[in-house]
């Protein structure tokens, strides 16, 4: 898609072309080009804006990734402050195994949407997901410990 169809299609608020080129140029949506020579830009059809404030670290990055998701944002690893791989083996894998996030690949890029779980979740504040979230993690450590002890 081209530049005014992922804005008026995709993101919730307008978006300079300098500003998508720019998230283009730090790949934060995997796929996308722009042109140099005819300024067009040429967009994947499921991509979505990044989530740019992300600050999570640790525990919270789990419902960070949610809630960026529930806003039809892209979480970025970078804005962790952790590798694509820790992003993806660690983080994205847990909340698939969990339904709490459904991942597809089309083009080679990975892909993110909520699942019937997650969007239990919809419209709460983004801390009180990241609360919610921690607190389903706990209860599956502690419960994987006690399987381990029988």
């Amino acid at each position: 898609m081209d530049y005014y169809e992922f804005i008026h299609t995709k993101c919730k608020e307008e978006h300079t072309k300098a500003t998508v080129k720019d998230w283009i140029d730090k790949r934060y949506i995997p796929g996308a080009s722009y042109n140099e020579s005819t300024g067009e830009f040429n967009i994947p059809e499921h991509a979505l804006p990044p989530y740019t404030q992300a600050k999570a670290r640790g525990d919270k990055i789990y419902g960070s990734i949610i809630y960026a998701v529930l806003n039809n944002k892209r979480p970025i690893p970078e804005k962790y402050g952790i590798s694509d791989n820790e992003f993806y083996s660690v983080y994205v894998d847990y909340l698939v195994k969990r339904n709490l996030l459904a991942t597809f690949v089309e083009d080679g890029v990975t892909y993110f949407r909520s699942t019937p779980e997650s969007k239990k979740f919809e419209g709460f504040a983004r801390v009180k997901i990241q609360k919610i979230v921690w607190g389903l993690v706990q209860t599956a450590i502690a419960l994987a410990q006690l399987a381990v002890q029988h």
